[in-house]
């Protein structure tokens, strides 16, 4: 689903972009909105491949993944 560029532009006319600078702005922004909806309807793609796993789930699964740096000694 793609955002209504010409709908939201005008809640950012007071900031001095372009309108594709703007329109970069509302898509990043509806992409971020659309995984926090995923994520609470439980369709989000991480939430799936948890579930699909042998003995997985979702819903006690942690919040957040932790990438470590492999190159930093510790």
């Amino acid at each position: 689903m793609q955002p209504d560029y010409e709908k939201y532009r005008p809640y950012l006319k007071r900031f001095d972009l372009t309108d594709e600078e703007k329109d970069e702005f509302i898509l990043a922004l509806w992409r971020m909105l659309e995984q926090i909806a995923d994520q609470a309807f439980g369709v989000h793609p991480l939430q799936q491949v948890v579930d699909n796993q042998p003995g997985g789930d979702s819903s006690t699964a942690p919040l957040c993944i932790e990438f470590r740096d492999k190159n930093k000694k510790e």
